[in-house]
Formats: structure tokens, sequence, C-alpha cells
């Protein structure tokens, strides 16, 4: 009885270190491999891949500037896309801000790539005349890889300061590769006399031209055995030329986990699935500037495993045997004398330094797991029957489950294989230039002196006066330098010796000084829209002598510089008359258009029809509005109705209402053969008040 005790408790112990061996097997993470590495090898899960961003994600290269505790002028590059692809337009604003004094004129050359971009053409911006100068800008200069603008202005009034747009260029992207945006030689002269150049920073750009990633393929076997590694690839196919680089393939599988891998043109990842099963295996690629995706199917097949166990034969010179799944058959034989052959396999875990911890725990638990089932068998076999076996057949039987258990154990992955992180080796990404360049130089200094009996040489027209028109004249010459036919020295004041430029307009445009009245009209704007039955009219009148000024027959007010008169008005377009006339009998005469809207919105009810039967109690409302000059003040629709006893119901909140119309459903159901009268009323934006009103039963 004791010796049965004693079978029992050996057989709970071998039991008890069989599940102990089992647990520590699962605790090692010992199994498939979820990743292969891809085809360049790397297998470094230190490195940090990089970030790269598709479908047209791309960073910004025009951030702010870092200010400075003193406000300094700054030029700006900005760009209407940092990625752009072949034949795409490209529109390059360059824009003013922190500027301090009065600016009178600009010059600046525009520097890029010509081998990735052609000048298309340019255009200016209104900053310049913000104010109400006059300005005129030459015809720009372009030459390979360089555009050259400049303006210029003239008028009592004085230069504006702040921000604003300069200009605006077109350029067309005609090669991959990247182009900075760059201004050189800058020139910001003021309103002084003579003007003086303020100290400018230049903010740049950078632009890429991107042939994006438009198709992929791949390719694979159709079949695959569980258990066993499966490659693929993956071919990056663009449509014309090469796509640009880095392209990021994003490999998902069943079951499996994603890898994404920072390759060339082309990629290989390695799965393997443990169980039987069509399998979808789908690959993302992307750059810069786009991206595509393919999927391919793969039928897993189970593994048929033969065992095939020791024959042992009386005098005989050999021993076979093999153990391999019926798809990969192979034998091996030897002499009895020779050792067996035994195949190593080589581990490789994820976690660095600690692989030989976890190996060693794997080992432990093919040892706990090897000796709880001997343990189990032998207990077992004594205690639940009397039949005896030999030694040796017992200790075969233990070999053969613990082999057969071992084979249908997962293995680690071989030497061969990759950690299941995937690939961490990365190219580069793209360094999208974002700096702002030092502070320029000052191009020349300013003249110390220009004395004013050099006013005279402003006057290019001999009208005894310098305006806008000895302006134009100097224009005809900017960009002329010493030595050309269009070069006159009287007109090289400063800036660039030798060239005239803008410093050499601005010269000119400061020296404003006209005999007759200098009269700008500000209020109105040109062909704007007003209201009501009267409009003010200002501007500005300077002269050396008294001046009067009349406005369609009314006298303006004068005080400082400034007119302003109150003028009655009709309905329609509206023709503003100014006529200035200094003591002296020197007239300046201004002109401006306005249009005068005196009517409010034109409102249509389209649902109910007037004077038409409904036949439901939650009729649907429709309106339709529009206004001839100006725009209307949505927010003050109003939409009611009345019934024959008087009662008023606003339904304006049940309506949707948009930039041209408001439709919706009456929400509270309306009395049966009731007579309702539907009003509707809207203002415009200069208050005039437009209503309709219909009726329906």
């Amino acid at each position: 009885m004791d010796g049965r005790r004693t079978q029992l408790v050996s057989f709970v112990l071998g039991l008890a270190v069989l599940l102990g061996g089992l647990l520590l097997m699962g605790a090692t993470g010992d199994g498939p491999p979820v990743a292969q590495a891809n085809g360049n090898g790397s297998e470094n899960e230190n490195e940090t891949a990089p970030v790269v961003m598709a479908d047209w994600a791309v960073i910004s290269t025009d951030l702010a500037p870092v200010r400075q505790p003193q406000q300094t002028t700054m030029l700006h590059v900005q760009t209407s896309s940092p990625l752009l692809r072949i034949g795409d337009t490209l529109v390059v604003t360059v824009t003013a801000s922190d500027v301090e004094s009065p600016l009178s004129a600009f010059q600046f050359d525009l520097v890029y790539n010509p081998s990735v971009l052609a000048y298309v053409g340019g255009e200016y911006g209104d900053f310049l005349a913000s104010t109400g100068r006059s300005v005129t800008c030459p015809d720009a200069v372009s030459s390979w890889g360089m555009a050259r603008m400049a303006c210029a202005s003239t008028g009592a009034e004085t230069g504006p300061i702040g921000d604003g747009v300069l200009a605006v260029l077109t350029f067309q992207a005609i090669s991959n590769g990247q182009s900075d945006l760059a201004l050189e030689n800058v020139q910001l002269p003021d309103t002084s006399r003579p003007p003086a150049l303020q100290t400018a920073t230049t903010d740049p750009a950078s632009v890429l031209v991107c042939i994006p990633a438009q198709e992929v393929s791949i390719t694979g076997p159709p079949t695959g055995t569980a258990g066993i590694s499966v490659t693929f690839t993956a071919t990056v196919n663009p449509v014309s030329g090469t796509a640009t680089l880095p392209v990021t393939f994003t490999w998902q599988a069943s079951g499996q986990t994603t890898l994404t891998h920072y390759d060339a043109l082309t990629d290989t990842a390695t799965f393997t699935w443990t169980t039987a099963g069509t399998q979808a295996v789908t690959v993302t690629i992307a750059n810069e500037c786009g991206g595509s995706t393919a999927s391919h199917s793969i039928a897993i097949e189970t593994a048929e495993q033969h065992i095939f166990l020791p024959l042992i034969m009386r005098n005989a010179g050999s021993v076979q045997a093999s153990v391999l799944p019926a798809s990969r058959r192979s034998r091996w034989a030897r002499s009895q004398t020779e050792p067996l052959p035994v195949r190593l396999r080589s581990e490789t875990w994820p976690n660095g330094a600690a692989g030989g911890s976890q190996s060693r725990r794997s080992a432990l638990a093919y040892l706990a797991m090897a000796l709880g089932l001997g343990v189990v068998f032998f207990s077992g076999n004594n205690f639940f029957t009397s039949r005896r076996r030999v030694p040796w057949q017992k200790i075969f039987s233990v070999i053969t489950l613990i082999n057969l258990l071992g084979g249908l154990l997962p293995l680690p992955v071989d030497a061969g294989g990759a950690s299941a992180y995937g690939n961490s080796s990365a190219l580069t990404p793209l360094d999208h230039r974002n700096a702002i360049s030092d502070t320029l130089s000052a191009i020349s200094d300013t003249p110390s002196a220009m004395s004013d009996t050099l006013a005279a040489v402003h006057d290019l027209d001999s009208d005894h006066d310098v305006d806008f028109n000895d302006l134009s004249l100097a224009a005809a010459h900017w960009n002329c330098a010493s030595g050309q036919g269009c070069y006159d020295a009287d007109l090289d004041f400063g800036g660039l010796a030798g060239r005239i430029d803008a410093y050499d307009l601005a010269a000119i445009g400061n020296e404003y000084d006209i005999a007759p009245p200098e009269l700008t009209i500000t209020v109105p704007e040109e062909e704007s829209v007003t209201g009501g039955n009267s409009v003010q009219v200002s501007g500005l009148v300077t002269d050396t002598h008294d001046v009067t000024v009349i406005v369609n027959g009314v006298e303006a007010t004068i005080g400082g510089g400034a007119f302003v008169a109150t003028v009655p008005i009709t309905a329609g377009n509206f023709l503003l008359s100014v006529v200035a006339e200094d003591a002296l009998g020197a007239v300046t005469t201004a002109d401006r258009l306005v249009f005068v809207d005196q009517e409010g919105p034109f409102i249509v009810v389209g649902e109910p029809a007037n004077r038409q039967a409904v036949y439901t109690l939650q009729p649907t409302v429709v309106l339709t509005y529009t206004d001839f000059y100006t725009a209307m003040n949505t927010a003050t629709l109003q939409v009611t109705l009345t019934d024959e006893d008087g009662q008023v119901s606003d339904i304006t909140a049940g309506l949707t209402v948009g930039a041209e119309g408001a439709a919706g459903q009456v929400s509270a159901s309306l009395a049966e053969d009731t007579v309702y009268t539907l009003t509707a009323t809207m203002e415009d934006v200069l208050g005039n008040v437009g209503t309709v009103r219909t009726t329906f039963y």
C-alpha cells in the first residue's frame, strides 16, 4: 500500500513539473516569428525609423520668424505649396512686415533653381499704393535663376508702414528636385529727401518638385505551408520617371504584425502563418507626393507530419530514421559506428542582451517538461496498470513522446531570421529648409547730402513741377547700367552706383511738388456702393496757395490739408466731380464713380405659390433673394404668417437660411380652410429693407 501511495505522489509531482515546464515555455515568448527582416537585412531595433508623411502631408516652410527685442523690417518669401509635381504652377508671394519708415519704393532679386523651376511672370502687390500714393512698376527683368522686380511711388501722401504684399511671382515646376527661393540685393528706400535705405532681414523658402509613387505590384507564391516562411516582393512603378525617394512600404498581412520599411523602389517582407487558410497580404507605398496600395492572396496548407521510428536490426550495418513534413522528405544514413547527425538551431531574440536569459529559460522549460513527462509515465504506468515493461521499452516510449511533443511545439526563429519588431533601418528624411537668413548688409550708404538745388534735375518733363510723369520717365531707365544706351548718369543719385535702381526712382518720387493743387479723393472708393440720400466725399488737397474745393456744386470744408463735403445723391450710377482751384487759378479736377443703392434685397417666394391652395397643414416655405449692388444681411431675414384674424406667427426659426435663399417646413399645423399671408423682409448691408407678401390657403 505504501508503494502505491509513493507512486501516486510521484505521479502528481511529475504532472506538476510538466505543467510548470509548459508555463515556463509560455513565459519565454518561444514561438513562431511574427515578422522577418526586409530585403536589406537590417535588424537593429535600436535605430529610429524616420517619420515620412504621405498623401500630400507636407511640412510648411513659411513659419513665422523669431522676433527680436527691437522690430526689424522683414521680407518674407511665401509659397503656395512647398511640394509640387512636374507641370504644377507655383505662386510665390513676397511680403513685407514691420516696415517702420514710410516706404517709397522697393527692389529685390528673387533667386531660384532654374533646373527645377521656370519663371512665368510677376504682378505687383497693393502695399506700396495702400496709402494713396501713385505707383509705377517697370517690367520685371528675368535672367537664368533670377527675377528682379521694382516699384516706386510718388505723391503728397506718406508711404505705407507695417505689413503688406510687395509682389506675386509665378513659376512652373519643370524637373524633379529642390529649389531654394531667396531674396538678394534688397532695396527699401523711405520717403525722406533724399531717401534713406531701410535695413531688412529676409525669410527665404524652399520647394520640392516630386514624382509621386503612383503604382505598386506584389509578387509572391500563390500557396504556402503552415509554419514555413513566405517572402513577398513589392515594386514601385511610377507612371513616368523615377518616384522621389524615400518611399515608405507598409506591409499588412492576416494575423501578422504590420511592418514599415523605408527603402528604394523595391522592398521585401517575409511572413509565417501557423494555421491553414487563405491569407491576404497588402502593401501600401507612399512618398511625399503620392501613394498606392496593392494586395496579394496566398493559400496556406497544413504541413503533413510523418514520423519514422528507429529500426534496430541485429548485425545490421546502418540505422535509418527521418522525421519531416511529407512535402520536404529527406533521409540520412550513417554507419552504426558514426555519430548520428544533430542539427543545432541558433536562436535570436528581439530584446538584445535579454536573449541569453530567454534561451536559458527555454532550455529549462524543455528539461522540466521532459522530466515531468518521464515521472508521470513511469509512475502512472506502475500505478494504473500491473503490466510490466522492460526498461528500454519505457525509455524508448518517453523519447518518442518527447520528440513528438518537440516537433509539434513551435521553435524560436532561425539565426537567419529577423526580430519580431521588423526592420528598423531607415533612410534619412528630406530636410526641408526653414531658416531665417542673417540681416543683410546695407547695399550702399545713403548719400550724405543731396542739395535742394538738384530739384530741377528731378523735373524731367520741364513743366515746372515734379510729379508722376517725371517718375514714369525715370522708370523707363530702370535697371540700365553704365555703358548701356538707356543709362543716364543724371538719374543715378545713389544706391547701386552705375545702375538706375529703386533708390534713384525714390529720389525723384520723393521730390513730388507741382504747381496746381494736389487733389486726392479717399472716400468713397472708385466704383464703391453707398446708400442713403447723400454721401460724404473726402480727400486730400495741398498747394502753396489757398485752395477752394467744390464737389458737385457743394463747397467743401478744408482743414489740415484735407477736405470733406456732403453731397446729395440719387439712385444708380453717380459721378462725383471734385474741382480744386488755387488762388492763382490753377485747377485740378478729380472724378469718382459710385453706385448708389437705395433699394433693399429683391425677395421671391417660391413656395407656397401666391394665391394657390396647399394640401397640407404644414406647408414647405421656399424663398430666394438677391441684391444688385451690395451684399445682403441674411441675419435680418424675418418670415411671418398672418391668418384671417390677424394672428401673426414668426416661422423664421424653422427655416434654413443660406446666402441666396431660405427653406423649411412650418412646424406648427395651420388651420384648415384659412387664408394666410406670408410676409418676408430682409436688409442689405447698407440698411435698405426689401419686403414681399403673398397669400395662400
